[in-house]
């Protein structure tokens, strides 16, 4: 079967929507902390454990059995076509917490899809009795070797034996050329060579790897970021429309989103309120 990969399209406007410096570095820092304190309280269940049959009821929480390419069954058609979108083929991104799943059609474009419009529910069942296997995590898989390290002296692709070791990613849309990146760099310092989370920078706006490279060494940034011509594809696929860069993604090695904000500091006082709940007062 054809290989339809979802994140070669061409590249989107980014809309640059000011912002007032002041108050951000904090709001920056407290939304960073708060996303990786979501990564051990939201941790999915390991794929060894005995989950019971997979149903659409239980199926976000149990992502380790989440295909990676869903099929289309029934008569199920966004509004507008007259075929399945990627001829009944879809790159599954994500299962959403409402059950609906977010698939990829490639150049068709991403929807919302029911559950039960595709095979979803039997793939899954299926990798949870061992008839089937996965070679490795849905969106580790999926990023691959389309990711550089900046670290050192020399910019090469995200060591495999890296990659292996990570559960989770999170993810940061920001232009490199934005100050939040070295706001972002300074907040994260502990975990900038980890792997759980890894930090991994989406690049926005229209700037060759070579450049991207240079602006995050000079913010700090030591972690990973996605080619620049992948770039556009793969914000696309994760990010809602709705959502504008900077903006920031905590999603497990299997592309279930455990957090999502805008970097604003707008939500600096929810964020407070937020971590007083996380952190025991001193």
């Amino acid at each position: 079967m054809h290989d339809i990969h979802p994140f070669e399209r061409a590249r989107p406007r980014v809309d640059r929507v000011p912002r007032r410096a002041a108050g951000r570095r904090l709001a920056v820092g407290l939304l960073l902390v708060w996303a990786l304190a979501c990564a051990a309280a939201e941790r999915a269940p390991d794929a060894s454990s005995d989950a019971g049959p997979i149903t659409r009821e239980n199926l976000y929480e149990h992502d380790a059995y989440w295909p990676y390419r869903v099929n289309l069954v029934g008569d199920w058609r966004p509004s507008g076509f007259e075929r399945a979108p990627g001829w009944g083929v879809g790159i599954l991104v994500r299962v959403e917490r409402s059950g609906l799943l977010r698939v990829d059609f490639a150049s068709d474009g991403r929807f919302l899809v029911p559950a039960d419009a595709t095979d979803v529910i039997e793939q899954a069942n299926r990798l949870h009795a061992g008839l089937d296997s996965k070679s490795s995590p849905n969106l580790r898989l999926t990023l691959g070797t389309r990711m550089l390290d900046p670290s050192g002296g020399k910019l090469r692709p995200l060591a495999r034996e890296r990659l292996d070791r990570v559960r989770s990613f999170l993810v940061l849309y920001a232009d490199p050329s934005d100050v939040v990146l070295r706001e972002a760099s300074e907040a994260l310092g502990p975990w900038m060579t980890g792997e759980d989370p890894l930090l991994l920078l989406m690049p926005q706006g229209d700037h060759r790897d070579g450049t991207v490279a240079n602006l995050a060494r000079d913010a700090g940034w030591e972690s990973p970021f996605v080619f620049d011509r992948y770039a556009p594809g793969y914000t696309a696929s994760l990010l809602d429309d709705a959502a504008r860069p900077p903006f920031v993604q905590l999603l497990s090695a299997e592309g279930r989103l455990l957090f999502e904000a805008p970097l604003d500091e707008a939500i600096q006082p929810a964020l407070r309120r937020a971590l007083g709940r996380l952190t025991p007062a001193e």
